[in-house]
């Protein structure tokens, strides 16, 4: 892994840790396979994290990044819900239904909005 990536994915960890969502936003954004290499050797995810710390902007942001990570188990079979109070498993749960309603629908979250890193744009510039 060269400096930068080292670099960033320090500086990622450290945003879920502390809650700073909008640095997730922009780390990912700026490097998005960021969120498989902050997988851990025992597939514990950003998410996993993001729950046990308790911090709900910085779930619903990696949710909005990554659906499917709300289903992503552990080596020992634990869920992102499994890790965190009675109330973070009810907001990936929400959240998880939200983006996928609003894919369903063909609307990127709106931060991808803002970003400009929706689907049909990427499309039509590759």
């Amino acid at each position: 892994m060269d400096k930068i990536t080292s670099a960033r994915l320090q500086w990622l960890q450290e945003a879920v840790k502390v809650g700073d969502a909008d640095t997730v936003r922009l780390l990912i954004g700026l490097q998005p396979e960021l969120i498989e290499k902050a997988t851990d050797r025992h597939d514990v995810t950003l998410l996993h994290k993001a729950a046990e710390y308790g911090h709900p902007s910085v779930v619903e942001a990696l949710i909005e990044m990554r659906p499917e990570m709300a289903a992503v188990k552990t080596q020992a079979g634990f869920t992102p819900s499994d890790f965190g109070q009675p109330e973070m498993k009810d907001l990936i749960k929400a959240t998880a239904a939200r983006v996928q309603n609003q894919s369903a629908g063909g609307k990127p979250p709106e931060w991808r909005q803002r970003l400009g890193n929706n689907d049909s744009e990427k499309k039509q510039i590759g």
